[in-house]
């Protein structure tokens, strides 16, 4: 076991443009591009890929705005909806006090200061890197947004939705990421992983079919959303007990991150 303290290669993207940094010869290199590219684009005429009437039925469906456009949860294509069915399904997601419940301010604030006193604690320790620190620190945070996709596999009139919160620049969306660079290697070795459907065909075919076996299937409700925090919490700790690249200082961040992320998942509709 090694007390040493495993760092990762996050950083945040370079902000390094070369416009700013270019001399006299890069400038008539890009004048003599633009020129040629203004002279190729007169030259050529572009012709639309759609038909006028396709271009007026979509700008029609764009600013019709008693529907919502999705994409299908499954099997590709996408799924037009009348808003008020969208909205009721989503607050019928939404109003299950088992997952979720709602707040009556916006918690934002505090939870930056929380993750900054975290992360600085975990950079003054040595656990995190200056380049992991700032590329966990998220500098405006957006709050994360809700929203469903119809199963319409399972019923096209009235399609039940798949809940996903967009989190995109969101709080914990870095964090999240440099958890994830730990536990990866823990989930992939677990005896049930399944990367995809041609990973079971790549397993099935190692197998010899006997005629006594069976076809099942099973179907999970809400997989995520059904995992106790204290127990996704529990078993993320014993797998990173067992990681001998970590300091137990190291285990005891990561487990700290995981518990912040899973406290701290806000979310607006």
């Amino acid at each position: 076991m090694t007390n040493s303290t495993t760092h990762t290669e996050l950083k945040r993207k370079s902000t390094f443009n070369p416009i700013h940094h270019r001399g006299n010869h890069i400038n008539t290199f890009f004048s003599l591009v633009t020129q040629e590219i203004r002279t190729i684009n007169r030259n050529i005429r572009s012709q639309p890929n759609l038909t006028r009437r396709e271009r007026v039925a979509l700008k029609t469906l764009s600013e019709n705005e008693n529907i919502i456009i999705r994409r299908a949860d499954k099997g590709g294509g996408i799924v037009i909806q009348n808003k008020e069915d969208y909205i009721r399904e989503a607050l019928k997601i939404l109003e299950d006090g088992s997952y979720y419940e709602p707040l009556t301010s916006n918690p934002l604030a505090k939870d930056i200061g929380e993750l900054t006193l975290l992360l600085k604690q975990a950079e003054k320790d040595g656990i995190l890197s200056k380049k992991e620190r700032e590329y966990i620190t998220i500098d405006h945070p957006v709050m994360a947004i809700f929203y469903h996709l119809p199963k319409v596999h399972k019923d096209t009139k009235n399609p039940p939705g798949r809940p996903i919160i967009s989190g995109i620049n969101s709080l914990t969306s870095n964090l999240s990421h440099y958890v994830d660079v730990f536990l990866q290697k823990h989930v992939t070795n677990l005896q049930s992983y399944l990367r995809d459907s041609a990973h079971l065909i790549s397993l099935l075919s190692n197998i010899e079919w006997d005629p006594s076996y069976l076809w099942l299937t099973l179907d999970v409700s809400s997989l995520y959303s059904n995992i106790p925090h204290e127990k996704g919490i529990a078993t993320s700790r014993s797998y990173l007990e067992t990681d001998d690249d970590l300091s137990p200082e190291h285990r005891i961040f990561i487990t700290e991150a995981i518990s912040f992320i899973l406290t701290h998942n806000t979310f607006s509709f």
